[in-house]
C-alpha cells in the first residue's frame, strides 16, 4: 500500500484475490497494473483494519458490504454467519480507495464498537527477496548451459537437480514477493458483525439491607422475546469483587416472564456501603439478541449484638415457685424486641413483648418432678434491625431436688413415715422369704419324701 503507516494494532490475516465474474477480471488487470508500480516505490506498507459493529440486520449488511468490496474494485476473501445476530466478512479492496470503503462500512452501522488499524513496512524484505531471486536467476543460465553440454546421463541429473531446486526457490521467493505486492496494493478488512440488541425489560428487585459477612441471595426477573432460547446473566456486586456470570433461568407463573437462578454474595466489608448492584440479561435465540439490565441498592452493616445474661444457676425443690430475671442490651438501631423464656422440661415457653427502655425479662415457673440431672432453662432476645432480625441468647442451669415434708423440731414427718414404712416393708419383705424356706427344709417334708418312696419301690416289687 502507498502511504504512512496507520495506528497500532494487531494484524489481520491475508487472503487470497479471486472473485466471481467479471469482477475477478477487473481485479486481476487492476493488480497486474499496481504490483508492476510497487517496485519503484519508496516505501511497501501492507495495512489491515480490523472492525467490529453493530448493524440493524446482520444478514443485509454482509450483502452490502460484500457489493461495497466489489464496487470498490476488490473482492470478499471470507464471509460467515451465525442465525441472525453474528456474522463476519473480510474483503479486500485497493489501498488508495480504503478510506473511502471504510466511510461508506460505517454508514451501515448502528454502532462502531472498536475499530483498530495496522500497517506493517516490508520494504527491507521485499528488497531482500529481489536480490535473491536476481542471485538465483543469474545462478539459472550457467546450469542451462552445463545442461546442454552434459555427455553422461549422471551428469545430466546432477545439473537437473540443482537446476530444479534452483527454480523452486526461485518459485517460492517469488511467490512471497507477489503477495507483497499484492497485499500492499489491496488492503484488508476484517469486519465482525452483531445484530442491534432488542430492548427487555428486567427487574432487579428492591433495595436491600445484607450483614457483613452474611450470604445475600440475588434474583432477577425479566420478559424475554418470544423465541429467545439461551440468556448470559452478569451480576456485578458493586463491591469490586468481579462479575458472576451465570445462565440458568426458570419460568414464573406469569405468562412470558422468567426468573433468573438466586445468586448469592458475601460482603466482607460494610466499608463503601451503599453498594449499586447490577444485573445485565442478553437473550439470544431465532429472532436475534435481546438486552436488558437493571440495579438496586444494597444497604450492608456489621450485624448488631444482643448481649444476654440469663442469671446463675438455681437450686430449687419440687413444686416450688421460681422467679427467673434475665438482662439484655439494646444496640442502637435494634428495635421490636421479644423474649422467650424456655425452661427445657417440656412445658410451654414464656414469651413477651418488650416495652421501649426495658432491658429484664422476667419469668416465673414450676418444676413438678425432681432428677438428678438438672435442668437448662434458655433465654432468647430477638430484635429487628436493619440487616433483618437478630437474636441473642444465654443459658442457666436449674437443680431441681425432691421436695421435703413436714418438719416438726426438727422431725421431718413426712420422711419419718417414709422410712418407716421402708423399714417395715423390708421386714415384710424378709419375713415372707424366711417363711418359704422353713416350708422348704421342714422335716414333715422330708418325711413325706421317703413314704413316698419306699412305697413306689414295693409296687415294682409287686409287679416283678
Amino acid at each position: 500500500m502507498l502511504g504512512e503507516p496507520g495506528q497500532a494494532g494487531q494484524p489481520g490475516a491475508v487472503g487470497s484475490p479471486g472473485s466471481p465474474g467479471g469482477a475477478a477480471s477487473t481485479v486481476s488487470n487492476t493488480l497486474k497494473v499496481q504490483v508492476q508500480a510497487v517496485a519503484a516505490l519508496d516505501r511497501i506498507i501492507v495495512r489491515t483494519v480490523d472492525m467490529t459493529l453493530v448493524v440493524q440486520d446482520v444478514r443485509e449488511a454482509v450483502d452490502e458490504i460484500a457489493e461495497l468490496a466489489t464496487s470498490s474494485g476488490g473482492w470478499v476473501v471470507a464471509s460467515t454467519r451465525s442465525g441472525n445476530h453474528t456474522a463476519f466478512i473480510s474483503f479486500r479492496v485497493p489501498a488508495e480507495g480504503l478510506d473511502a470503503a471504510l466511510d461508506e462500512v460505517r454508514l451501515l452501522t448502528v454502532e462502531v464498537e472498536s475499530e483498530s488499524s495496522t500497517a506493517q513496512d516490508v520494504t527491507d524484505e521485499y528488497t531482500d527477496l529481489e536480490a535473491r531471486i536476481r542471485s538465483q536467476e543469474a545462478s539459472e543460465d550457467p546450469l542451462i548451459t552445463l545442461l546442454d553440454s552434459a555427455r553422461t546421463v549422471e551428469d545430466t541429473l546432477k545439473v537437473a537437480t540443482e537446476l530444479a531446486r534452483i527454480r523452486e526457490d526461485l518459485e517460492s521467493m517469488q511467490g512471497r514477493l507477489n503477495l507483497l505486492a499484492q497485499t500492499s496494493v489491496f488492503s484488508l478488512v476484517n469486519v465482525f458483525l452483531n445484530a442491534e440488541p432488542t430492548e427487555m425489560q428486567v427487574d432487579a428487585g428492591s433495595d436491600l439491607a445484607a450483614a457483613v459477612g452474611e450470604p445475600v441471595a440475588f434474583t432477577a426477573t425479566f420478559e424475554p422475546p418470544e423465541g429467545t432460547e439461551d440468556y448470559e446473566i452478569e451480576w456485578d456486586f458493586g463491591d469490586g469483587s468481579g462479575l458472576g456470570n451465570f445462565r440458568r433461568t426458570a419460568a414464573t407463573v406469569i405468562e412470558g416472564q422468567r426468573i433468573t437462578s438466586a445468586v448469592t454474595h458475601v460482603y466482607g466489608s460494610e466499608e463503601h456501603s451503599p453498594f449499586v448492584v447490577s444485573v445485565k440479561i442478553t437473550g439470544i435465540g431465532d429472532t436475534g439478541v435481546s438486552e436488558g439490565e437493571d440495579t438496586l441498592i444494597a444497604t450492608v452493616s456489621e450485624i448488631p449484638v444482643l448481649d444476654v445474661f440469663a442469671g446463675e444457676s438455681i437450686n430449687v425443690e419440687a413444686g416450688e415457685n421460681i422467679g427467673f430475671a434475665g438482662t439484655f442490651t439494646r444496640p442502637v438501631g435494634v428495635g421490636e424486641l421479644t423474649y422467650r423464656w424456655d425452661f427445657g422440661d417440656g412445658s410451654n415457653p414464656v414469651e413477651g413483648v418488650l416495652e421501649e427502655g426495658l432491658t429484664v425479662a422476667k419469668a416465673v415457673h414450676t418444676y413438678v418432678n425432681n432428677r438428678p440431672i438438672p435442668y437448662t432453662a434458655t433465654l432468647v432476645i430477638s430484635g429487628v434491625a436493619d440487616v433483618g432480625e437478630i437474636e441473642g441468647r444465654s443459658s442457666l442451669t436449674v437443680r431441681v431436688r425432691e421436695a421435703e415434708g413436714w418438719v416438726i423440731a426438727d422431725w421431718n414427718v413426712g420422711s419419718t413415715f417414709k422410712n418407716g414404712i421402708q423399714a417395715l416393708s423390708a421386714v415384710g419383705v424378709y419375713g415372707v422369704q424366711g417363711l418359704i424356706w422353713a416350708v422348704a427344709l421342714s422335716p414333715v417334708w422330708i418325711l413325706a419324701l421317703i413314704v413316698l418312696g419306699v412305697v413306689r419301690w414295693r409296687t415294682r416289687l409287686r409287679s416283678a
